[in-house]
Parts: C-alpha cells; sequence; structure tokens
C-alpha cells in the first residue's frame, strides 16, 4: 500500500514536467512550422504542423487550419475538408472558423456542389466576420451565380460589393468581373442608358479611378445639353476633380451650375464648393462673394452653417476680428443646433482674443471649458482663458487656471505651454499625482470562457514572437466590449508586449487616471534605441522624434496615409528620395520606407534640416514637416501673433501639435 502510494505521489509530481515539456515540443513544432509555411516550404511544414495536433496543444485551431490549407494546395481535398471541418466543430470560437468556413465553401465549388457551396456561403453572409473574408465570400456568390447559369444575380453581387467595399482587392476583381459581362452580354449590361452609366460613374469615383468616372460623366453630359439631370452631372463632375486634386478643373462645372441653373438643388453646393476653391488659393475676396450669395439666394440652404463660419475664419486670416466677431454671433443665433456650435463657440472667443477685447474674450473661454468635459475644446479655452487673464492684468487667476491644466488627467499639448507659462512667471510648478490604478488589476481580471479562449492563444502567440497573430486574438477580446478597468489594463499591456503601439496607447488614454506606468504607455519608448543614436548622431533631441512619431503614426512602422506617407515618420517616396540623395544613398523605394531603420534615418534627417532652416523653432520644423514649407511660408505672411503660441494656435494643422 505504500509503494502504491508513493508511486500515485512520484506520478503527480513527474505528470506536470512531462505535459510542460510536451507543450514545449509542439510550440516549437508549431513555430518551425509556420516559419516554413511561411517561407513556402510546404511539405516540411506539414510536416511539424502534425506533430501539433492532440495533447490539447493551445494553437490546435491553428495547426488544423493550416493543415486544411497545405492538403488543399497538395491536391488532397478530402484530407483538407477534415481538417476544416474538425476546426470548425472543436473550435467555433477560433479566429479561423470563418476562414475554414470559406474555404470548405471553394472546396464545394471546386468539386461542383453548388448547393452545399451556396449554403456555406450564405451560412457565412449571416455571421459578422472580418471585412476581408465578407468580401470574398460576396465575391464566390458572384462566381456562384455564374456557374449556375444567373447572370443578372451575379452581376448585382459584383457591382454591390464594389459598393460597400470600393478599396479591396475583392472589389477590384468583382469590377473585373461586372467588365466581362458587360462585354459579353451587352444586351443585358451595357452601360447605354443614364442611370447605369450614373451608377458606374459613382462606382468608379469611389473606387479613386477619378479619369475612368470623368469620362462617364463627359458622355453623361454630351447625352443631356439641358434640363434638370444637367446639373446633377455637372456636380459629378467637379466633384470628381476636387477627389483627383484638380480643383481648378471644378471651376468650369461649378460656375455653369450657379450661372445657368441657380434654382436647381445642386446650385447651393456648387456655390459653396466655388467658394472653397477660391478660399483654398488664398483669393479670399472672390470666396466671401460666393459666400455672401450663397447665404442670400438660398437663406434657409443646407451649408449655411458652414458658410458663416468660413466667411467668418477668412475675415480673422484677413485681420478683421470685427466682421469675425459679427458673424459668429449671428451664426449663434440662426443655427444653435448646427454641429459647428461648439467650434463656433470657440472661434467667437478666439476672435475676441485677436482683437484685444481680453474681458471679453476670458468670459467666452470661461463658458467653453466649463462645458462637456472631455470635449475637444475644454482644455484648449482654459488655457486661453488664463491667457486672457494674463492680458488683462490678473496674474493670479492665470497661474491658478495654468496649474489646473498641469494637474487635470488628460494629456494634452497644452501642458507643455502652460508649464512654460508657469516658469516665465516665477511660479512654482507643482503637480498632483492622482489616484493610481492598482497595479495587480491586470492580473486580476476575471474573463469569461470567450475571452479566454482568446487571450490563452494569444500569450502562446506571443510567447514564440508570433506578435501580428497576437494582436488579431487581443481585438477579439477587445471587440467584446468588455470595459472594465481591470480588462483594459490587461490588453493595453499585453498590446504594447506585442508591439501594437496604437491600440495600446488609445486604451491608455481612455483610462481616467494617473500613474507612472499609465504614461509609459501613452507616450511609450518604442523603437527606443534606434531612435536615440540617429537623433543624437544628427544633434537631435531624440524626445523630439518620439513626441513626432507618436503624433505621425502611433509607432506603426506600416502606417500609410491617406497621401501616401509611409512608415514611422510618415515619408512621402518624394521627400525620402531628396533626403536620400543628400545623405549620399541609393533612393528608398516605397516598401522600403516601411523599414524602421531607413524610415528613421530619413525622417529624422529631414526634421534636422527643417529645424536649421526655421532657426531651431520646432513649432515651424514640425507644421513644414506636416504641411510643407510653402505652407509654412504662406502662414508667416498671414498670421499676426506677438508669442509664439499665438502663432500656433492659429495654425490650421492639428498634427502639428506634438
Amino acid at each position: 500500500m505504500k509503494k502504491l502510494s508513493l508511486l500515485l505521489l512520484l506520478v503527480r509530481i513527474a505528470l506536470p514536467s512531462q505535459l510542460d515539456a510536451q507543450d514545449q515540443e509542439r510550440r516549437e513544432a508549431f513555430s518551425k512550422g509556420y516559419a516554413l509555411f511561411s517561407a513556402g516550404s510546404l511539405a516540411e511544414a506539414e510536416e511539424h504542423f502534425r506533430k501539433t495536433l492532440g495533447g490539447n496543444f493551445v494553437l490546435e485551431d491553428y495547426s488544423l487550419y493550416f493543415l486544411g490549407v497545405l492538403s488543399s494546395s497538395r491536391g488532397r481535398p478530402e484530407e483538407s475538408r477534415q481538417h476544416f471541418l474538425r476546426l470548425k466543430q472543436a473550435f467555433p470560437l477560433s479566429v479561423w472558423s470563418a476562414q475554414a468556413g470559406l474555404e470548405l465553401a471553394r472546396l464545394s465549388l471546386a468539386e461542383g456542389n453548388y448547393q452545399e457551396a451556396a449554403a456555406r456561403l450564405r451560412a457565412l453572409r449571416t455571421l459578422k466576420i472580418k471585412r476581408e473574408i465578407s468580401d470574398e465570400t460576396f465575391y464566390l456568390l458572384g462566381q456562384l451565380h455564374e456557374l449556375l447559369g444567373e447572370p443578372e444575380q451575379a452581376y448585382s453581387v459584383y457591382q454591390e460589393l464594389r459598393r460597400v467595399s470600393p478599396l479591396s482587392s475583392w472589389a477590384a476583381k468583382a469590377r473585373k468581373e461586372a467588365g466581362r459581362l458587360r462585354t459579353q452580354q451587352p444586351e443585358r449590361f451595357a452601360l447605354t442608358r443614364v442611370e447605369p452609366l450614373l451608377g458606374e460613374a459613382e462606382l468608379l469615383a469611389r473606387e479613386r479611378d477619378y479619369a475612368e468616372a470623368e469620362k462617364i460623366y463627359r458622355q453623361l453630359l454630351a447625352l443631356v445639353s439641358k434640363g434638370p439631370l444637367r446639373p446633377r452631372f455637372l456636380l459629378g463632375l467637379a466633384d470628381i476633380f476636387r477627389e483627383a486634386r484638380k480643383r481648378e478643373e471644378a471651376i468650369s462645372p461649378l460656375s455653369e451650375i450657379v450661372e445657368k441653373y441657380p434654382q436647381s438643388p445642386e446650385a447651393p453646393a456648387a456655390h459653396y464648393r466655388l467658394a472653397e476653391i477660391y478660399w483654398n488659393r488664398d483669393e479670399n475676396v472672390k470666396a466671401l462673394d460666393y459666400f455672401k450669395q450663397l447665404l442670400e439666394r438660398y437663406p434657409d440652404g443646407p451649408f449655411n452653417d458652414r458658410a458663416h463660419v468660413a466667411s467668418a475664419r477668412i475675415y480673422e486670416s484677413l485681420g478683421k476680428p470685427g466682421d469675425a466677431v459679427r458673424l459668429y454671433r449671428e451664426f449663434s443665433r440662426r443655427f444653435p443646433e448646427s454641429p459647428l456650435r461648439d467650434e463656433a463657440r470657440w472661434r467667437l472667443a478666439w476672435a475676441y482674443y485677436l482683437q484685444g477685447s481680453y474681458e471679453q474674450a476670458h468670459r467666452a473661454f470661461r463658458r467653453l471649458a466649463a462645458g462637456k468635459e472631455g470635449g475637444p475644446y475644454q482644455t484648449p479655452a482654459l488655457y486661453w482663458q488664463a491667457r486672457a487673464a494674463q492680458k488683462s492684468g490678473r496674474s493670479e487667476d492665470a497661474r491658478q487656471i495654468f496649474l489646473r491644466i498641469l494637474n487635470s488627467r488628460e494629456e494634452s499639448y497644452y501642458k507643455g505651454p502652460a508649464r512654460q507659462r508657469l516658469e516665465k512667471m516665477g511660479a512654482a510648478v507643482e503637480t498632483k499625482r492622482a489616484a493610481q490604478p492598482d497595479p495587480a488589476a491586470a492580473t486580476a481580471v476575471s474573463l469569461d470562457p470567450e475571452r479566454q479562449f482568446h487571450f490563452s492563444r494569444a500569450q502562446e502567440l506571443s510567447r514564440i514572437s508570433l506578435h501580428p497573430l497576437a494582436v488579431v486574438e487581443l481585438d477579439e477580446i477587445r471587440n467584446s466590449a468588455q470595459d472594465s478597468l481591470p480588462a483594459k489594463l490587461l490588453l493595453m499591456r499585453e498590446y504594447a508586449r506585442n508591439g501594437a503601439y496604437g491600440r495600446s496607447v488609445a486604451l491608455a488614454s481612455q483610462i481616467p487616471l494617473a500613474s507612472d506606468d499609465l504614461a509609459r504607455h501613452r507616450f511609450p519608448l518604442a523603437f527606443w534605441e534606434t531612435i536615440q543614436r540617429i537623433a543624437r548622431e544628427r544633434g537631435l533631441d531624440p524626445y523630439l522624434v518620439l513626441a513626432l512619431i507618436r503624433q505621425e503614426s502611433v509607432f506603426d512602422p506600416k502606417a500609410l496615409s491617406p497621401a501616401s506617407a509611409y512608415g514611422l515618420m510618415q515619408l512621402l517616396s518624394s521627400t525620402a528620395a531628396r533626403t536620400a540623395a543628400r545623405l549620399g544613398l541609393p533612393s528608398p523605394g516605397a516598401p522600403k520606407l516601411y523599414d524602421p531603420e531607413t524610415n528613421l534615418t530619413l525622417g529624422i534627417h529631414h526634421l534636422k534640416e527643417l529645424l536649421q532652416r526655421y532657426g531651431d523653432n520646432p513649432a515651424k520644423a514640425i507644421a513644414a514637416y506636416n504641411a510643407g514649407e510653402a505652407a509654412v511660408a504662406r502662414w508667416e505672411k498671414r498670421i499676426v501673433a506677438e508669442d509664439e503660441d499665438e502663432f500656433i494656435e492659429q495654425i490650421p494643422y492639428r498634427e502639428t501639435r506634438v
């Protein structure tokens, strides 16, 4: 009996270590399998993935998915089907479950089992799935309709996919298929009537194929020389020019609407767009004239609130704050429910400040600062309330407000200027530490089974340095809307650990507490060693570079802006090429700008050149980094400011606030 008890005790002691060893073996096999799969070594990858099956390995759903893909690609469809079916049955919560359903539909299509394929695709359409899977499902439905001899339904599906997801690769394929159907069956699908042509032009615009959209609008205008449809087509053509950044060419169609169709529904929009074009060209007199026409001709028009604010802003830029004040007051009376209400209140207070009416500015800023907590104008209004108090000779009031900004829980640009103002006043700068969150709260979080399923996989993937896949699992937890403080802290830290700094910063900024831990996550030292090394080689403050990167890309090395700016420091290809030439380096292609070392080398050198140009003035250098040197030259001519904070406040690019 004693021997049996001793044996059981030894088994209990040995079993966990054996299980740990088995887990480690499966972990290593999965890691090797994934690396081989990514490198295209399919046979070797399959061998390693098979070693991970069984034994409750955390990533078994991943192994099943990759084995299904490998079996299919190597000509074993039935084996592939079994892997995908097992994944869906055993792991319904898996991030690969919907993709497995899509793969099963593909297999059914390839085998000619159209009814089963249709059932699987329609089932996927009812689920909340990722956009890329939804788009592919939509596309395959179109293909299925064609196989079933239903071209009208197929064409409708292709066009709908283009409408709902115009910039996806699957929408591009759908566009080709729709074009093929039009060529093959012109009697059904040819674009010969007005409505189909207009629909195609609108789809092309959504797909940003402005050249083809322009051709169709010109075709429509050739078909309709007059009548109520013509101003609609003219406005569509003008909008194409505006989106394609050919605003000069938009003037002609917009002017035709204003002159020939003043009673059309499109006329107010044409007036407003013309005014915008002239405003952007700094032709302020013409812009004001069109805004005035808009307000007089269409007193109840849909653009009138915007026209009031825009006209007032032009008066500000012309150095006529009194006229701006008049228009902002009129706006407040006429449009109390406008979405521009808070902006107009802010700009009214600012107009008072610009015209030297500091008491009125102080009152207006105070009212705005007392508004909705966390609103976008609350902290700016507080800061300028303090500055107006300073200008009015109320230094103690200003000091108290500056301290209030410093002690607020919000991480704001205005904390820097507030601190500088206090130091200039010779005031003691004392900040109060808000209550800190419990550092153990993140480990104390209780996750329900569904979230725990994803969290365990995120941890395992992070352990083997598959950080992008770990982030996918963390996103599943975040999307499930568990809003407790411990859950947010947990996700904040896990995102940062896996390099998803944008998500980590966003979560840290949502937590209304102050602590060193939260500060580290709001302002992470990401890529710090590389930034320090390159910045110091160029004689730059690495913290300035860090702040710029946080604002530009939130530390995402794969960031791509709508203006085609790449990587951590959001470099345009043209800027990168010029900077590389000055450094004696080869011109980098766009993909190379996603490399942190390359991006930082070029971006930091470009920033250094701008600082040298603007006499080490970081505000103007960063403004030029964002908007270009030509824009800064315009602002230097137009903006009248006694102090740097007044100059910065009048810069229309918020990205300069680092």
